[in-house]
């Protein structure tokens, strides 16, 4: 299917608003369909509700940085899936679905039965994701939001800053590289390789265990569900402004890693700590 664009200064996601890049009439979200959003500043709020139109889900949708405007609102989001039925992170030689966002504006999205296999925050505006399911979330720059109402499997933030909200379910792996970003939901693996996170988590339904290779963790709860594995092998972790209390079932840290100080309110409980040789690199 060509790749369609959609006409400049609509505010409407009709597919008569779609066009194929000689002019010609394009499909707008129909299955394996690649749409450009490419120029002007219109604020799209017409038409949000596009879960009718696929059954596996639009290929691909990327917002140009060159866009300005708004897509969709807090209580009209955009719903849509974007899927080609094989779940896998995007790579350039492969044609999952995927939305990337790099304009200024922002973009209020809702995945619709199967889902956003890759949801892209690369620009200086916002993503926020109000509910249903992004299988691969990476956020570049600008901000990233998950509601509490939303599944996010796996993210990656590069830069910018994301707020996962509130729930006791888990995702299953978070790799933080750089940025300034706070999670209020578990992950079944944290990766912390730079930039800073504020785990901020009050009532856990699942466990999470946090390696941490650099970069700045804040930990300010990971309640009623201990962090079963904390692996100190470089960076810094503050517990200082712990605000519920919080179960480490095994610590483990090694030289030249920085634990900030005690907690001044709630209790952080270290069940069995260890300290790795310092003649020896991280695992």
């Amino acid at each position: 299917m060509a790749t369609e664009y959609l006409t400049e200064g609509v505010n409407d996601l009709v597919s008569t608003n779609w066009k194929t890049s000689s002019g010609g009439a394009g499909s707008g979200f129909a299955d394996t369909a690649t749409l450009v959003i490419s120029r002007g500043g219109t604020n799209i709020t017409n038409n949000m509700d596009r879960s009718g139109d696929t059954a596996t889900g639009i290929r691909y949708l990327v917002i140009a940085e060159s866009f300005s405007g708004s897509i969709g609102t807090n209580s009209t989001p955009l719903i849509t899936e974007a899927s080609d039925g094989v779940i896998a992170e995007w790579r350039s030689d492969n044609n999952e679905g995927r939305v990337e966002h790099n304009g200024t504006g922002v973009l209020y999205i809702q995945g619709s039965t199967t889902g956003i296999d890759n949801l892209m925050q690369n620009g200086a505006g916002s993503t926020i994701l109000i509910s249903g399911t992004a299988t691969y979330a990476r956020v570049q720059r600008g901000r990233f939001q998950a509601e509490a109402a939303s599944v996010v499997t796996n993210a990656t933030l590069m830069g910018g800053s994301a707020l996962f909200g509130s729930k006791t379910s888990a995702g299953t792996l978070l790799n933080v590289y750089g940025g300034s970003h706070t999670i209020r939901r578990p992950f079944t693996t944290i990766n912390v390789y730079g930039g800073s996170i504020v785990i901020d988590v009050s009532n856990a339904g699942a466990a999470s265990t946090v390696n941490q290779y650099g970069g700045n963790v804040f930990l300010n709860g990971h309640g009623t569900t201990a962090i079963t594995a904390y692996n100190h092998l470089g960076g810094v972790l503050d517990a200082t402004k712990l605000t519920v209390d919080t179960v480490i079932t095994t610590y483990i840290s090694q030289k030249g890693a920085s634990y900030a100080g005690k907690p001044n309110g709630a209790t952080l409980t270290l069940t069995n700590q260890y300290r790795m040789d310092n003649n020896k690199e991280p695992i």
